[in-house]
């Protein structure tokens, strides 16, 4: 029983801490906007997964985050980059 609990995180792995938009392509039609952390593998998943007839990749690329903190004199800024993709379904 556990090794089955163990497979099953798993494989909702690849696509945890994923989002997915619907959005507007250049022709005005429907595409997803999915944005899934640092690793484009994810995106690739979960593209796969809400599109199960196969999909089109439109862009990829990446979103940076800055935070900034601390006292003017002694900043501290953490850069996040997250990988987008847009893709349309078949």
């Amino acid at each position: 029983m556990p090794s089955r609990l163990l497979l099953a995180a798993l494989l909702t792995l690849p696509t945890a801490c994923t989002s997915v938009r619907e959005v507007r392509d250049f022709t005005g039609d429907t595409a997803l906007l999915i944005e899934c952390g640092p690793d484009i593998a994810r995106c690739r998943a979960r593209a796969a997964e809400a599109c199960p007839r196969g999909y089109d990749v439109l862009a990829t690329g990446e979103n940076q985050t800055v935070v900034q903190s601390g006292t003017p004199g002694e900043r501290r800024t953490m850069t996040s980059a997250d990988q987008v993709m847009k893709v349309k379904c078949r």
